[in-house]
């Protein structure tokens, strides 16, 4: 099919959304990184120290984001079908969207969700083990520590 999309907008003004209120940073740093010749990632090391200094860092912020959409309030819509209020108020208090909403989430085992996440998911470790191990151990010896603040790679602690 050709011409516009008008079904997707909401899906698409998301994702508007989440570049630039949390991925877009994170993009261009690492395109900086990749031109200034500091990151290749052809390179198995390279690719091992970002994960290992910066995926927890990410995580957090796409956490953050997602707590920051869940709470946020959608507008009233002419489409009927299309609800109102806060993400999370829908999903987990849906009797205060409408009268005549109902709760359609069932209790689901502990031991379906894991098969689940293992055939659905593909996660992307921090880093290899045996290099998390070795990395922890040279910070370790030369009392260097991972920074809170992504722009600086590594921080050392204050020597008293």
């Amino acid at each position: 099919m050709y011409g516009k999309s008008v079904s997707n907008q909401r899906i698409e003004a998301w994702w508007g959304q989440l570049r630039k209120g949390c991925c877009e940073w994170w993009i261009n740093h690492f395109k900086d990184m990749r031109d200034s010749g500091l990151y290749c990632d052809a390179n198995i090391l390279h690719v091992n120290c970002l994960r290992f200094c910066y995926m927890q860092l990410i995580r957090e912020e796409l956490h953050r984001a997602a707590r920051q959409w869940n709470l946020h309030r959608i507008r009233p819509s002419r489409n009927l079908d299309s609800p109102q209020g806060r993400p999370d108020t829908l999903y987990y208090l849906p009797s205060l969207w409408s009268e005549d909403a109902r709760d359609c989430k069932h209790q689901i085992d502990t031991e379906d969700i894991d098969i689940a996440e293992e055939l659905c998911s593909i996660s992307l470790p921090d880093c290899s083990p045996a290099f998390a191990q070795l990395a922890t151990i040279i910070m370790n010896e030369n009392r260097v520590v991972l920074s809170r603040d992504p722009q600086v790679f590594l921080r050392l602690p204050s020597r008293k």
